[in-house]
């Protein structure tokens, strides 16, 4: 992903507009990187529905950056009574900082004092459950071996 430097990248005007387009495709293709920029420009415009249905397509590919982002998302813009969410932002953040995802190391650091230890121990459980029917299915989508 390209990013501006300055007015230029390597000798060419800035354009946001055409940036924000460019990325925008990218996005819509399945590039997670992008899909977190748009979620991460669609939270800055204050657009929380947008913001995290891209972070969720980044996310669902297993970006780590994708993870901690709509792990943020989910757990600070989440009511203490709303535990799903919470549970789940937790989860994301789990597996982002699990992947070495220095945001989402912080963005738990930062949270320890409001997260209770159920909630921890919720998204944990959620994580291995996750990695348990993960490997059901991959073992279930195995062709099986022919012998010759």
């Amino acid at each position: 992903m390209l990013l501006y430097h300055g007015d230029l990248i390597e000798g060419v005007d800035k354009n946001l507009e055409r940036a924000r387009k460019l990325l925008q495709e990218a996005a819509e293709a399945g590039q997670p990187e992008s899909q977190n920029a748009i979620g991460t420009i669609y939270e800055d415009a204050g657009d929380a529905t947008a913001s995290e249905k891209w972070f969720r397509k980044a996310a669902a590919q297993k970006d780590r950056k994708g993870l901690s982002s709509l792990g943020q998302l989910l757990f600070v813009s989440s009511k203490p009574s709303d535990r799903k969410r919470r549970v789940e932002g937790l989860r994301c953040l789990l597996e982002a900082e699990g992947m070495g995802e220095v945001t989402a190391r912080n963005a738990l650091a930062e949270y320890a004092i409001s997260i209770e230890p159920a909630e921890i121990e919720e998204a944990r459980e959620e994580m291995v459950r996750g990695a348990i029917l993960g490997a059901v299915e991959a073992s279930q989508t195995k062709e099986p071996k022919t012998e010759n």
